[in-house]
């Protein structure tokens, strides 16, 4: 499918913070017409992100695997670009289960020809159908009827008779404090990720991918924060170490140069609107900070040198999701 234009991201990210939420009031949102808002809505509806009831529209149950992709949509559409643009024509990839995966497969489609897609998702496999000229390999298994993949000792017996081996690095932004790079591996579904804060070791990195080969995953993203070292170092002490050739993706500009979302834009106006009525009340030498919602004023000093600390939350998700 096309690009989703700004306005529909918009209006996916209201649907996805209200869960439910009228034609009518998407509209305001939007400041466009009610018809213009149904065609926007039938095409997310065709995307399978979302599905309507009389002049409503809600998000899909997130126990369906169409309704974990409307989070982080637009994050989660550069990264699979980003990474997509790594492939080249002819190859055989395989991918797994997961909503960043899913949306890789399909940027994988349009970006390349001559693709096989090698998957154990019956999700994956049937979205790929809109692209017939890219050959979808779906392996056998046991279904899973939730998440609709396929699993069991029958998916390993399949995924052994292919050779194939990717592993990608995106590198992010961050620089000394890694939350970015945390934040970004969840929302992308990760296997790993490498932030400034944490003791690297690259021989247990090594050790850990080929513990996951035996499990029968066939590719791997690595999310590294910038501050730790660049990609293409982290590729060469992969290689060097344990044989691994990596595809390098340095999102920098990607990920802050896409299109803004509401939540960008009010976050943005609502700083700007507290920095300039904060000077002219005689207000200096301060960062402005939303901290619970509310915006507040931190000195700059202690903006400076204090550091964020990582979420113990998020890093247990990194794992418990792979």
């Amino acid at each position: 499918m096309d690009t989703m234009s700004t306005r529909q991201l918009t209006l996916l990210e209201s649907i996805v913070g209200a869960g439910r939420i009228a034609v009518a009031e998407l509209a305001g949102i939007a400041h466009v017409s009610t018809v213009t808002i149904r065609k926007d809505l039938d095409d997310l509806e065709a995307r399978g992100l979302i599905r309507r009831e009389r002049g409503v529209a809600m998000l899909v149950s997130p126990d369906d695997p169409a309704g974990r992709l409307a989070y982080h949509y637009a994050e989660k559409v550069r990264i699979a670009a980003a990474a997509a643009a790594t492939v080249n024509d002819g190859e055989t990839v395989m991918i797994e289960a997961g909503s960043c995966c899913a949306i890789l497969a399909e940027q994988i489609s349009i970006q390349c020809t001559g693709i096989t897609i090698v998957t154990n998702s019956a999700f994956i496999a049937q979205r790929l159908g809109a692209h017939p000229m890219v050959s979808t390999v779906l392996l056998g298994g046991e279904q899973q009827h939730d998440s609709r993949v396929l699993v069991g000792p029958m998916v390993e017996l399949c995924a052994r008779q292919f050779i194939v081996d990717r592993l990608f690095i995106v590198e992010v932004m961050g620089r000394n404090a890694g939350f970015l790079a945390l934040e970004i591996a969840v929302a992308s579904g990760a296997e790993y990720v490498v932030v400034p804060e944490l003791p690297l070791s690259v021989g247990n990195l090594c050790q850990r991918l080929r513990l996951s080969q035996a499990k029968g995953k066939s590719h791997t993203l690595i999310i590294l924060a910038e501050g730790v070292m660049s990609a293409n170092e982290m590729k060469d002490k992969l290689q060097d170490t344990g044989g691994y050739d990596a595809r390098v993706t340095v999102l920098g500009y990607i990920q802050r140069g896409g299109s803004p979302t509401s939540f960008d834009v009010l976050l943005a106006s609502r700083m700007g609107a507290y920095a300039a009525e904060s000077l002219l009340i005689g207000k200096s030498g301060y960062m402005v900070g939303n901290v619970n919602h509310r915006m507040v004023l931190s000195d700059l000093e202690r903006s400076w040198n204090e550091h964020k600390s990582l979420s113990p939350e998020l890093l247990g998700l990194v794992d418990k999701l792979n």
